[in-house]
C-alpha cells in the first residue's frame, strides 16, 4: 500500500499542496515573522500589537489580522509614520505578507523624543511619590 502511495506523497510536496506556514498560527508569532520579511526586504516597516486573527482560504494556510499597529521610519523626514492597521495577511503561495493601514500620523524625532522622556519622568516622579513615604 506504501508503494502506492509513495509517487501521491512525492508529487504533493513538490508542487506544494499542503505548505506548512513559517510561523505559528498566532497574533505574536505572525507579528515577528512579518517583521523579520519586511527587514529582509529592506522596508522600514514594524507591526506591533495584532489582533483578531484568523486562518483563511481553502486549505487554512492563508493568516489575516483586522487590528494592529504599523511603524514605518520615514528617514527624509527625520521621524516614524504611527499607523493603524486595516489588515495585515499572510499570502501563502507567493509567501509574501501584505498589509493595508486605515489611518496615519507622523511623529519626528524631536516630538517622540519629548514625548518620551515626560512619560518617563512622570513614571519616576510616581514612584518616589509612592515609595517616599
Amino acid at each position: 500500500m506504501l508503494r502506492l502511495l509513495r509517487p501521491l506523497l512525492l508529487l504533493s510536496v513538490l508542487t506544494g499542496v499542503a505548505q506548512a506556514a513559517p510561523f505559528s498560527y498566532d497574533p505574536v508569532s505572525f507579528a515577528g515573522f512579518a517583521n523579520q520579511t519586511f527587514k529582509k526586504k529592506g522596508e522600514p516597516i514594524f507591526v506591533r500589537n495584532l489582533g483578531t486573527c484568523l486562518r483563511e482560504g481553502k486549505d487554512r494556510t492563508g493568516f489575516r489580522c483586522l487590528s494592529g499597529e504599523l511603524l514605518e521610519d520615514v528617514p527624509q523626514k527625520q521621524g516614524r509614520n504611527f499607523c493603524k492597521l486595516d489588515a495585515i495577511w499572510y499570502v501563502p503561495f507567493s509567501r509574501t505578507v501584505q498589509h493595508r493601514t486605515a489611518s496615519c500620523q507622523f511623529k519626528g524625532d524631536q516630538q517622540r523624543m519629548i514625548e518620551g522622556g515626560k512619560l518617563l519622568l512622570r513614571k519616576g516622579l510616581e514612584q518616589l511619590e509612592n515609595n517616599g513615604q
